[in-house]
């Protein structure tokens, strides 16, 4: 979160350690499937997202992290499913 923080001060902390959590989560749930799991560019890339277009809207970069965190953090074609 800290480096999320440091490139996105106006991604509030409340967006930033969702979209650590999802980060995480997908890691985990990749892990046991053999594939390349999201990192921390996957992480920056889904906070430049929110915060380049709802700069310091909470809510909206909230919401919005909730409908592209799945499309950003799956790098595999398979992986839509999960």
């Amino acid at each position: 979160m800290a480096r999320g923080g440091a490139h996105f001060p106006s991604v509030e902390e409340t967006v930033l350690r969702a979209a650590a959590k999802m980060v995480a989560n997908d890691r985990l749930e990749i892990a046991k499937r053999g594939v390349c799991p999201p990192g921390g560019a996957e992480y920056l890339d889904l906070l430049r997202a929110v915060a380049v277009r709802w700069p310091g809207e909470a809510d909206q970069q909230a919401a919005a992290l909730q409908r592209i965190g799945a499309f950003a953090l799956r790098k595999h074609p398979e992986a839509a499913a999960w």
